[in-house]
């Protein structure tokens, strides 16, 4: 898995922005999701000039992009805790099936049924 420019979710298109020092005015930031823009950001660490690619970032990017399906289509979580704690999970768990079946999933390979 790498981290495109930008990913469609729902049939928007978010770029994928690297932001240094990414915060929210009260708290640093791994990442986000702004949908009134749209864009996801990305943090880069504070003692890093460039992005540098590792598997953090990719499930932050995966967190961010479930955040996007759960307003997208409009699925529903008891309280904003909720839904940090549900997406948190189902990136690091996702995160680890792409990594652990990318070429049985996205390989070039052709399959016969």
């Amino acid at each position: 898995m790498r981290i495109p420019e930008s990913v469609r979710i729902a049939g928007v298109e978010y770029p994928v922005c690297w932001v240094p020092g990414l915060n929210d005015g009260k708290n640093v930031l791994c990442g986000q999701i702004l949908f009134e823009y749209p864009i996801i950001e990305l943090a880069i660490p504070c003692n890093c000039e460039t992005p540098v690619e590792n598997d953090y970032d990719k499930i932050t990017l995966i967190h961010e992009i479930l955040h996007g399906i759960i307003r997208h289509y409009g699925i529903e979580c008891e309280s904003e805790e909720k839904e940090e704690y549900l997406v948190e999970k189902l990136s690091c768990g996702l995160f680890q099936v792409l990594a652990d079946n990318e070429e049985r999933l996205f390989g070039t390979e052709t399959q016969s049924g």
